[in-house]
């Protein structure tokens, strides 16, 4: 194997890695809290440190709605509605019931957090704990 080839390999390794990552994340930078941790003996870590982001109910201040939705804080109706259905079509629990617990468990929280704030965005009762 030459040179070239051992360098071919590890650009489309790191690459792949790269695309993988964008595409699990949903499109989206992690928010400025966030942290993303690779190994799966990091998973332990990584879940408390979710759980202590404000999708756990803490006392910590809650994300905005329109950072949690991706809009404007004066976007319009059709807008956040919009947002909501790409954002929950992506994290809803029923949508990763085939993927392991800890990523179950994250779709759980986020949608969770996507609904507070599609409920906070339109005024509609009921928000959670």
């Amino acid at each position: 194997m030459t040179w070239a080839e051992i360098g071919t390999a590890v650009v489309g390794l790191v690459l792949g890695y790269l695309c993988i990552s964008y595409l699990v994340s949903g499109g989206t930078p992690p928010a400025s809290g966030e942290s993303r941790n690779g190994p799966a003996g990091e998973g332990a870590d990584a879940a408390g440190d979710r759980d202590k982001g404000p999708s756990a109910g803490d006392r910590a201040a809650p994300t905005p709605w329109s950072t949690v939705l991706g809009v404007s804080p004066d976007a319009d109706p059709a807008a956040i509605r919009e947002a909501y259905r790409h954002l929950i079509s992506q994290y809803h629990p029923d949508k990763v019931a085939a993927l392991g617990p800890e990523l179950r468990e994250f779709a759980e929280r986020k949608s969770k957090e996507i609904t507070a704030a599609y409920r906070e965005a339109t005024g509609t009762a009921g928000g959670t704990q």
